[in-house]
């Protein structure tokens, strides 16, 4: 386990920006503090950059050392420190000193039954309860993700639309449904929320193949009959799902070997060269880079550039692009990202491997403008298959469940998340500030 001194100025250099635990130590080498996060470098930053006070101010104070444990991602970072506390029981982990009270995941009884946090001790008339989990933020962490393939209500019912409902996190929210005047669609909404509840109910219980396998049917139903716009919604689910069933290495492991989690990176990439060596040119694989486009219903298009580097995220080589026309093609739109990353090879620097989400459509128009500077390939949703662009043919290959896929995937759905997030942003200033032009 890498063990940095705070004291040295420069300490904050030596950490990752991966999912992992953090562990503060005193001077005599004793676990004072641990913790988790999705984002390392970030975390551990905010203690020493931002003005703190009560018991993490003491808690800096008595730290000398940091050590950290890299994750393979960050359900494994949750696990880790749940054990890690468990096992030290460091005195400034507050939320488990007192065990007397501890927090669980609660379906309420109600016409609407409502996801809820509550502490053992309290009341209340609950369906179901799962639990016990480490801390708020572990719950918070566990809801945020299942929220995105079932949105559920979490807030006592109104009659006014909650703010979830605006970005697609309490759909259909319990007061939209009491609003409904026609029977025959207030009895759809009422079926689809409580199905929700069924998928939120199947996933905290482990069941998360059989929702997947509903979602696929449901994906291709919307297919056949032309639905591209919700097809495409169901297939966002699939890759929270896809993400949530990525492999989860147990603590132990980890205290065994702090350093798994890059070693199974590594051993990813080495697998991922292998294959692309029949087809492509790659004389290294290091920086690999991803695009995906987000947009709604062609407006407010944006698209995302992110970049790996040795199977782990590098956030300072991330691009954002805020695309100048309103497309409903996703090709052009990919069309002017590309042109636009060309005019920075100098600047934002090359990489061994360049990957789209998409199909040969979209592989088409990155390997036209591309091919001869940096290898192309795509990586279509369906059956999770690679395509790689061969002059005047494609050739595809079908992830089976190996390290190679969970790359894959893990690169994808980065790409997707950051494009998301500021296609949102620009879709809540637009509700705010009036539509830009």
């Amino acid at each position: 386990m890498p063990n940095l001194r705070v004291s040295d100025k420069n300490f904050l250099r030596g950490l990752p920006e991966s999912p992992g635990v953090y562990i503060f130590k005193n001077s005599r080498g004793v676990r004072i503090y641990v913790g988790k996060a999705k984002n390392l470098k970030s975390r551990v930053s905010s203690y020493f950059h931002t003005n703190i006070i009560g018991k993490t101010n003491l808690m800096i104070k008595e730290a000398t050392s940091l050590g950290f444990i890299n994750s393979y991602n960050e359900f494994d970072a949750i696990l880790l420190e749940a054990n890690l506390i468990r096992k030290f029981y460091p005195k400034y982990n507050l939320e488990l000193k007192d065990d007397k009270s501890p927090l669980y995941i609660a379906i309420t009884k109600e016409k609407y039954s409502r996801v809820v946090r509550i502490r053992k001790s309290a009341n209340g008339n609950y369906s179901k309860i799962y639990g016990p989990f480490p801390g708020t933020n572990t719950i918070r962490t566990i809801l945020k993700n299942i929220r995105r393939i079932a949105p559920f209500s979490s807030q006592k019912h109104s009659k006014k639309i909650c703010l979830y409902h605006e970005i697609g996190l309490c759909n259909p929210c319990p007061a939209q449904i009491a609003r409904e005047s026609d029977e025959e669609k207030k009895d759809k909404l009422t079926s689809h929320y409580k199905r929700n509840l069924r998928y939120v109910n199947s996933i905290l219980s482990g069941k998360i193949k059989l929702i997947r396998k509903s979602l696929v049917n449901e994906m291709k139903t919307y297919s056949k009959i032309e639905d591209y716009e919700n097809a495409q919604k169901v297939r966002q689910k699939i890759s929270h799902i896809d993400f949530l069933r990525q492999p989860i290495l147990k603590p132990e492991v980890y205290l065994q070997n702090p350093n798994i989690a890059s070693d199974i990176k590594s051993e990813e990439m080495n697998e991922l060269k292998q294959i692309l060596h029949k087809y492509l040119s790659i004389k290294k694989l290091v920086r690999i880079e991803c695009f995906d486009v987000s947009h709604l219903s062609g407006t407010f298009p944006t698209a995302s550039m992110v970049t790996f580097v040795n199977g782990e995220c590098d956030k300072s080589l991330y691009r954002h692009f805020r695309l100048k026309e309103t497309f409903t093609d996703d090709t052009l739109a990919l069309r002017e990202v590309i042109s636009r990353r060309m005019r920075h090879l100098e600047s934002w620097g090359k990489s061994d491997l360049v990957i789209v989400d998409g199909g040969k459509p979209q592989v088409s128009v990155i390997w036209e403008l591309l091919s001869e500077i940096m290898p192309v390939i795509g990586i279509a949703k369906k059956e999770e298959t690679l395509v790689i662009k061969k002059p005047g043919s494609f050739v595809e290959i079908k992830l089976k469940n190996s390290g190679v896929k969970n790359l894959i995937q893990r690169i994808r759905n980065e790409a997707h998340r950051f494009a998301q997030k500021y296609h949102h942003h620009l879709l809540a200033k637009n509700l705010t500030f009036g539509r830009w032009s």
